[in-house]
């Protein structure tokens, strides 16, 4: 076995590298299938799934950190993967690219609606001198009243 990383039970480095470069490429596929999750979350008005596929994205995103310095380690043997390897493992990757520039630009968009919410509440209270008053006053979340 080559790395601590290295799948038990096979003998040969290239078939390990094989079958890690197999679970990183399935590894990048369900992280862009998670981050497709947490758009439909996102768009559904959904917290709970949101959260639950960033809890996902978490553990993905660690798996795939100890794949990578897996396959380091076996490329940095001198061991080359197929040309069909390589161009498997570049499309999944493009693929996980464009659902984070996605998942980016639907998150850029979410801030500023914020922001422009938050300016409108603003404008809103400011143009009540009553309702920014009671925005003001203390509030109390216990049962003393």
């Amino acid at each position: 076995m080559h790395s601590a990383a290295s799948f038990s039970g096979i003998p040969s480095q290239a078939a390990s590298a094989a079958d890690q470069n197999a679970a990183y490429v399935a590894k990048l596929r369900a992280l862009a299938a998670e981050i497709s999750l947490a758009i439909e979350a996102i768009a559904a008005n959904q917290p709970a799934a949101l959260l639950e596929s960033t809890r996902r994205q978490e553990v993905l995103s660690a798996e795939l950190a100890a794949f990578c310095e897996a396959l380091g380690a076996v490329r940095a043997s001198g061991f080359a993967l197929s040309p069909a390897r390589v161009a498997e493992m570049r499309n999944a990757e493009r693929s996980l690219r464009d659902a984070l520039d996605c998942y980016a630009v639907l998150v850029q968009r979410s801030g500023r609606s914020l922001a422009m919410l938050a300016r409108l509440h603003s404008s809103y209270a400011a143009s009540y001198p009553g309702t920014a008053q009671a925005n003001r006053t203390p509030r109390t979340w216990s049962c003393e009243g």
